[in-house]
């Protein structure tokens, strides 16, 4: 039986949240985005652009990737 890592559930929240918010305005999206982004942050803060990947995946496979696209951009940057 496979148990899912921390950082699996945390994924699985973050997509469950992203998803309720799928049928929504545009700016409703982006306040749980925001709210998805931070909260994975504040519990796995060393995977940061792996965070950032994975939510911008979530926002295309979604259909909300467009707006996403200049944020991804920047956070790899400031990794980087």
């Amino acid at each position: 039986m496979r148990t899912d890592t921390p950082i699996e559930l945390a994924y699985a929240r973050a997509y469950a949240l992203l998803r309720a918010a799928g049928a929504s305005d545009q700016a409703t999206f982006d306040i749980v985005f925001a709210r998805a982004h931070g909260e994975l942050l504040a519990l796995f803060p060393e995977q940061q652009a792996q965070i950032v990947e994975v939510l911008l995946q979530f926002a295309r496979h979604l259909g909300r990737a467009a707006a996403w696209r200049e944020i991804g951009a920047a956070a790899h940057q400031q990794i980087a």
